[in-house]
């Protein structure tokens, strides 16, 4: 399957590098999943650390790009061919499925990018679940010291007024 790169990111096509990584960094604030917890958020920041991981290189980016113009071609060839029958189009009918890739090297690498994409979401949310559990012991260990405290501050200021 073709993924657009560009338009996850948010950028224009050809895009130089500062554009790219300032794009990422944006967008993963905006989908990290500790910020973010829509439905889609995790689907979405994997998708991102996919296209960050393939538009910051650039020898998979100039291969990228070569692919690109083919898809767009063969995308727009696909939407003429479907205004010429009167029928409706959708972003959901887009030939993304069935468009061939010409390049097979970047086709493994995209796939590789996905897979560790995949994997560094995953590990971003165990590191978050992880993160939150402490956090919800350190806060009811401090709730239970107050507690303590302030029973024990009641105690005193009850017995210093009953022998007075």
């Amino acid at each position: 399957m073709f993924k657009d790169y560009y338009s996850i990111l948010e950028i224009p096509f050809g895009a130089l590098q500062e554009e790219i990584k300032s794009a990422y960094k944006q967008q993963a604030l905006r989908w990290h999943p500790d910020r973010n917890l829509s439905e889609g958020a995790l689907k979405k920041m994997q998708d991102i650390n996919e296209a960050y991981l393939i538009l910051k290189d650039e020898e998979a980016k100039s291969r990228y790009d070569e692919e690109y113009k083919r898809y767009r071609k063969y995308e727009q060839s696909f939407e003429k061919s479907f205004s010429e029958e009167n029928q409706t189009y959708s972003q959901s009918d887009k030939p993304k499925e069935e468009y061939e890739f010409h390049d097979d090297i970047l086709k493994r690498w995209m796939n590789n990018a996905r897979e560790q994409a995949a994997s560094l979401v995953g590990q971003t949310l165990a590191e978050f679940k992880v993160g939150a559990k402490a956090a919800g012991k350190e806060v009811f260990e401090r709730f239970t010291a107050y507690l303590v405290i302030g029973l024990i501050f009641s105690i005193v200021f009850a017995l210093s007024r009953g022998c007075s």
